[in-house]
């Protein structure tokens, strides 16, 4: 209850920053601007305070207490500079865009009551479902002691549950539990913030729930905010919106084409692994779903989208050079983004790069000094936020080979030529949509411009370079991309929609339209939905617990590579080495740790391993005898049997 309540604190801390600086006119936005602010603040000021004092409670109290007085200070002195114009600021308190002139417009007061409650109906349900598929994917308990998790995260959960484990009260900058003597260089802010959760009492499966929820909440909230702020049509806005979080492509067509052929098989959609039909590796289908395959599992891009979000309805706002509360808010939240998620914040700037230069060029010339003078000033705002992070962190790991790179066409380049034609492969991957995207661009009204200019930015360089090893995790620029022109797109469609007006069949042929767009995504959500895997085993899970209560929070374990380590993702202890299905993605050299653990158990006579990594405890369970057969007698005859359960034994080095 105490964890909990904390996040709220800090959550009500943005929501009265955001209400005494006044970031957005529109109450909507200012608000849900000032609840993304708070978790900003809530993964940065414990973080700030862990380098001299260690990610420790000691820091947590004292971030908490900077909060209260920043926040007390902002809300005296702000009110207090504001109350003069109280009355004069009543008329233009509720505002809405006006598409016409790109600007938000004095509106009637029920007006920003009809945005909420529109926000709520289309936002509210899709909340509900992911955070179900958050709680049923996040180790979730079964009666028999195991832990469980959904398709999605069977993958990606236990490292985000070793760095969220293994930073409580450790140094900063923290080092890999994974791989010892690393400085940990992957954006860890998401899971720092689990760390806090747990730090203050709350357990390890509500840890990882309660943030992704209530990112999830925001980031849906801000995909809505972000189209009307475009598109200024609730209904248009909710249609977006769908379009977006339904995403997945004409994968359906092949698991139509496999109902046909094999009804049989037609069910593996909903049973199979990784054969729901947003993402068919071997056609060639890569274009994943945002919540089956992204928000759910991947926390970092989750929460580069809180973020990234608020920061693009701020740099829309920036006009005429004079939105000094909206570049405020433009910076600290791309400031923050690096140690959030790298990939969302070379998208903003990216994105920004393209809008900035766009409406640059269309400003008068008048105005045209001031607004290149407060872009200027924002952009060495977030630099002198970021560079730190980036320098400190970030260019450390992307510096290793295989990180940036130029590449043509994403996954669809396999180095000797494309898989598919070029036009054929981002049709059947993006779907539909496509089919409005690419006229779109030809018939931009005036106010989409910038943002097409923006968005294609990003589609331009993800196009012809990649930035990590894995060339997939290029869709994590691509699909910001998609976020911002979808609504371009939707209001082309709207266009089309009204100059078929008295054509007979015009509302099957959008029927048929929004359902081509959003099956595959249908089907791959359901898919998540009712999967369950079993991650850890009751006896893996109890000796976890064994080594968490009884055994040095700093002490060096030797166990296999597998990337279910439950040593390292639920009791937080460093091991020797982790999987290199995560240690090479992230540009790591690991071979020579991977070499010695596969020595030591091919013959655990070989103490000057343990040594060189001073290892203190050795584990010895399914995953350790696959690499070494039965070596346990050997085990028993050189280190002392400190615990024993099952299929699980901990001997004792030093």
């Amino acid at each position: 209850m105490t964890a909990f309540c904390v996040f709220l604190l800090y959550l009500g801390a943005g929501f009265i920053i955001s209400r005494a600086v006044r970031f957005h006119g529109n109450p909507a936005y200012n608000i849900y601007i000032g609840m993304s602010l708070g978790v900003l603040l809530f993964m940065w000021l414990p973080a700030l305070y862990a380098f001299p004092f260690g990610f420790t409670l000691k820091a947590q109290n004292l971030a908490l207490l900077t909060l209260a007085v920043v926040t007390a200070v902002l809300h005296v002195f702000l009110s207090r500079a504001d109350s003069p114009r109280k009355k004069t600021d009543e008329n233009i308190i509720d505002l809405s865009f006006d598409p016409a002139t790109n600007l938000f417009r004095a509106a009637p007061p029920n007006e920003t009551k009809r945005l909420i409650r529109c926000m709520l109906i289309t936002v509210l349900p899709m909340v509900l479902l992911t955070a179900y598929l958050h709680y049923t994917h996040n180790i979730r308990l079964a009666a028999d002691g195991s832990m469980h998790v959904g398709q999605s995260t069977y993958g990606d959960l236990p490292l985000h549950l070793s760095i969220a484990t293994s930073l409580r009260n450790a140094p900063f900058p923290p080092d890999y539990s994974l791989l010892p003597g690393t400085q940990l260089s992957y954006p860890f802010l998401m899971d720092t913030l689990s760390t806090s959760l747990l730090l203050y009492g709350m357990n390890l499966s509500w840890a990882m729930v309660v943030p992704s929820v209530i990112m999830t909440a925001l980031v849906y909230v801000g995909i809505f905010l972000l189209a009307y702020r475009i598109l200024g049509s609730l209904k248009l806005s909710a249609l977006s919106f769908y379009l977006l979080l339904f995403c997945g492509g004409f994968g359906f067509l092949y698991s139509w084409d496999l109902l046909l052929k094999e009804p049989a098989r037609f069910l593996e959609i909903f049973t199979g692994f990784y054969k729901a039909p947003a993402n068919l590796t071997p056609n060639n289908i890569r274009w994943s779903n945002l919540i089956a395959d992204m928000w759910v599992p991947q926390r970092t891009f989750l929460a580069g989208w809180c973020m990234a979000i608020p920061a693009l309805v701020s740099a829309l706002e920036i006009k005429g050079g004079r939105n000094i509360r909206e570049c405020i808010a433009l910076a600290l939240f791309a400031g923050g983004l690096p140690l959030v998620h790298t990939h969302s914040f070379l998208a903003l700037g990216l994105f920004c790069a393209g809008y900035f230069i766009y409406i640059i060029c269309q400003t008068d010339k008048r105005n045209r000094v001031q607004l290149i003078l407060t872009i200027s000033i924002t952009l060495a705002a977030i630099l002198a936020l970021a560079m730190p992070q980036l320098l400190a962190f970030t260019f450390r790991q992307s510096s290793a080979d295989g990180f940036v790179r130029p590449h043509f066409n994403w996954v669809n380049n396999s180095g000797t030529g494309l898989y598919d034609t070029y036009l054929y492969f981002w049709l059947k991957n993006v779907g539909a949509p496509l089919l409005l995207i690419i006229p779109a661009l030809f018939n931009l009204k005036k106010e989409m411009r910038p943002i097409a200019v923006g968005a294609f930015g990003i589609f331009a360089v993800a196009e012809l370079v990649v930035f990590q090893p894995n060339l997939y995790d290029n869709n994590k620029l691509f699909y910001v991309w998609y976020l911002m022109i979808i609504p371009v797109a939707v209001r082309f469609g709207a266009s089309v929609w009204r100059k078929l007006h008295g054509v007979r069949g015009r509302s099957v042929i959008a029927a048929a339209f929004i359902a081509a767009s959003m099956f595959s995504g249908v089907l791959s959500v359901a898919r998540e939905a009712v999967s369950d895997y079993q991650l850890f085993p009751s006896d893996e899970v109890k000796t976890a617990q064994y080594v968490e209560e009884n055994l040095p929070s700093d002490a060096v374990f030797m166990t296999a590579t597998n990337h279910n380590n439950a040593i390292a993702a639920l009791a937080g202890r460093t091991i020797v080495c982790g999987t290199p299905s995560y240690l090479y993605f992230h540009g790591l050299s690991y071979q020579r740790q991977e070499q010695d653990v596969r020595s030591f158990y091919l013959d655990p006579t070989k103490t000057d391993i343990l040594t060189r990594y001073n290892v203190s405890y050795i584990l010895y369970g399914p995953h350790e005898r696959s690499v070494s057969g039965e070596v346990g007698g050997i085990l028993d005859d050189m280190y002392p049997l400190i615990y024993e359960n099952g299929n699980y034994r901990i001997y004792k080095y030093r």
